[in-house]
């Protein structure tokens, strides 16, 4: 019983393309872009045997590099035409496991830096706005808008502007002030 199954397993193994094995992007890489793109021959200033897709997140210009090489065999732009080709399989098995891999860098590197925090204008940049919007220049709405908080000694830092419903009221009752001498 045991027999039957581990010749099966074989066969089956021996049946999923180059392409799509955990090796995948390696062996691709040598197949249809080595040629061009290695230490001696630097197509385009790139070395690719320089690069590996594990630890993408180590390094931002390396995870920007596989982006392009990963947008350029999508477009099929590579390997060029004259060049020997990649099967549909093949290029599929690639990109899928390129796009894995950037995608789990990409939320190493956001769990580890976090996303940029929401950000509202400060009074003055609200102020100004409204100048600027309606063409009122000698309009003042500053003492009528809850102060702006700090971090760091800026007043400008998202952790510092906080939105709470007593903002958006004031900011609410600003706009329509100056909707109202707009108008008039």
């Amino acid at each position: 019983m045991l027999r039957p199954l581990l010749i099966l397993s074989f066969v089956l193994l021996l049946a999923v393309p180059k392409g799509s094995r955990a090796d995948g992007p390696n062996v691709f890489l040598k197949s249809h872009c080595f040629e061009c793109h290695d230490k001696s021959a630097k197509s385009g200033g790139l070395d690719l045997t320089s690069f590996t897709t594990d630890g993408l997140d180590a390094n931002l210009e390396s995870f920007a590099r596989w982006v392009k090489i990963h947008d350029r065999i999508e477009s099929g732009e590579m390997p060029p035409k004259q060049s020997k080709r990649p099967s549909t399989v093949e290029k599929e098995a690639f990109l899928k496991s390129i796009q894995q891999s950037l995608i789990a860098a990409e939320r190493a590197r956001l769990d580890g830096e976090g996303r940029t925090g929401v950000r509202r204008l400060t009074r003055v940049e609200y102020e100004n706005t409204i100048r600027d919007l309606f063409d009122l220049p000698g309009i003042a709405l500053q003492s009528s808008l809850p102060a702006d908080g700090s971090a760091h000694g800026f007043d400008k830092n998202s952790d510092a502007l906080d939105i709470s419903h007593v903002n958006l009221a004031k900011y609410v009752e600003a706009a329509d002030h100056a909707l109202d001498l707009a108008i008039a």
